[in-house]
């Protein structure tokens, strides 16, 4: 069942607890595990999907299982890591072909980006000397990835996107990757879970079937994407 958090909260306010079959989940919108906990639901267990933009304690909020790519964490709860998410830039050949040439991170400078409002406008990348950071200008910015997808497919700037939010626009041509040398390093997924709650049975079997069936296609094998960038170089 999915609902918004304002109307979770309200109704948890005024109806109190829910039934001890219920398990309650928090997913942060860029997270695409809320698609793998509603295919495949446990025939014994009740569950409510939660979609926030951004990290609730789960321990304060009542919360069963929080799912997150951010860093933050809590006291009192357990940081189960679960599957990385690969990353990359993204653009359209007629956007890389009338702006100034590309061929490293500082120099996205010069271009027109469209950022990602929750992991924000400083771009890591993964260089011979380490991690370097980029801290680009906003062209666009929004907190839905399928904004900037659309906005990047329609020429109006360069987008770091999950990797499996943009696939298939890479397979129609429409994107490319720039900076093939220069990978995103993975965001790491995981779930949040009040240690209380991690002793629970039902809790623990969620928490498995989650870790079994979320990596898969959301963990994408990035040469696949860098190929497209390579072969419009040559």
């Amino acid at each position: 069942m999915m609902k918004s958090a304002e109307k979770w909260r309200r109704q948890n306010a005024t109806n109190g607890m829910y039934c001890s079959r219920r398990r309650r989940v928090l997913v942060d919108r860029k997270v695409r595990a809320s698609r793998v906990i509603v295919a495949e639901l446990h025939p014994d267990i009740d569950i409510e999907v939660l979609l926030l933009d951004g990290p609730m304690n789960p321990a304060a909020e009542g919360i069963d299982i929080a799912i997150t790519a951010f860093p933050a964490s809590f006291d009192n709860v357990a940081d189960e890591f679960l599957w990385p998410t690969r990353r990359s830039l993204f653009a359209s050949k007629h956007y890389l072909s009338s702006y100034p040439r590309l061929d490293h991170p500082r120099q996205l400078e010069e271009h027109r980006c469209l950022v990602y409002q929750p992991t924000g406008p400083s771009w890591p990348f993964l260089s011979g000397n380490g991690v370097m950071t980029v801290t680009v200008h906003p062209r666009i910015s929004s907190n839905d990835m399928s904004v900037l997808l659309e906005a990047a497919r329609t020429h109006l700037g360069i987008a770091l996107l999950s990797n499996y939010v943009a696939l298939p626009e890479v397979r129609r041509g429409s994107l490319v990757v720039p900076l093939p040398d220069f990978p995103v390093p993975d965001l790491w997924i995981k779930a949040m879970v009040p240690i209380d709650r991690l002793r629970m049975p039902r809790v623990n079997a969620l928490l498995r079937f989650i870790r079994s069936k979320g990596g898969g296609s959301d963990s994408l094998d990035a040469r696949s994407v860098r190929s497209s960038a390579k072969s419009r170089q040559k």
